[in-house]
């Protein structure tokens, strides 16, 4: 009997399990930006911030990617679309999700990485757009992806 309770508890995520609908905690600047055993200098890749894409996004499909301080993600959407940015830079950069019409829909006061809208997804209405800025020192870099639904 002792037997069959550990092998449940141990498959149900034992002390760790998250009960089914209970909010999900919401992911760390360091477990976004990964691992940084390498140094101040490294920058996770853009693959490995895809990976956590199960984490950060789970249900939402790639909306794009990069390594510029200022990009389009969403360009005149189709539909209405929620949206999430996951980050990291090289130093502290502080990072801003706006709308095509230039209003707030998220931001990350300078930090290593992180995420814009870290608890849950920002929308943009249909024909609209979103757009990331992240501004930091003159040799900050970044590596971002942008994650959205529909």
């Amino acid at each position: 009997m002792r037997a069959l309770a550990l092998v449940v508890l141990t498959a149900c995520g034992g002390a760790n399990a998250v009960p089914v609908g209970a909010p999900r905690p919401i992911p760390s600047a360091a477990a976004v930006a990964g691992p940084s055993d390498a140094g101040a200098d490294a920058l996770p890749t853009l693959a490995e911030l895809a990976a956590r894409a199960p984490e950060i996004a789970p249900g939402m499909r790639e909306l794009g990617r990069g390594e510029s301080l200022r990009a389009d993600v969403v360009r005149a959407a189709a539909a209405d679309t929620c949206l999430r940015v996951a980050f990291a830079a090289n130093a502290p950069v502080a990072a801003r999700l706006e709308s095509s019409s230039g209003a707030l829909l998220a931001s990350v006061e300078p930090s290593l990485g992180g995420l814009l809208a870290p608890r849950g997804p920002v929308c943009v209405r249909r024909g609209d757009g979103a757009r990331v800025s992240f501004d930091g020192g003159p040799t900050a870099r970044v590596r971002w992806i942008a994650w959205g639904a529909p």
